[in-house]
């Protein structure tokens, strides 16, 4: 319960590391791999997320390392 809490109180800063990654990945590479015939998911998983990885990574490792 106790590491519950302080996951839901620590959230607020991997989030934010999630959304700037998330701002820095550009739609058309979405777009593009919806063109050439990807699943609605399929550029999310491929695409997106690699790109992401660094700043989800880095978000959650900021979230469990800042002591207030």
């Amino acid at each position: 319960m106790i590491m519950l809490a302080y996951a839901v109180r620590r959230l607020p800063y991997a989030l934010r590391s999630c959304v700037a990654a998330l701002q820095q990945v550009h739609v058309s590479l979405e777009e593009a791999a919806e063109s050439i015939g990807a699943t609605s998911c399929a550029p999310l998983r491929r695409v997106v997320v690699p790109l992401m990885a660094g700043g989800i990574l880095a978000g959650f490792v900021t979230s469990f390392v800042t002591r207030r």
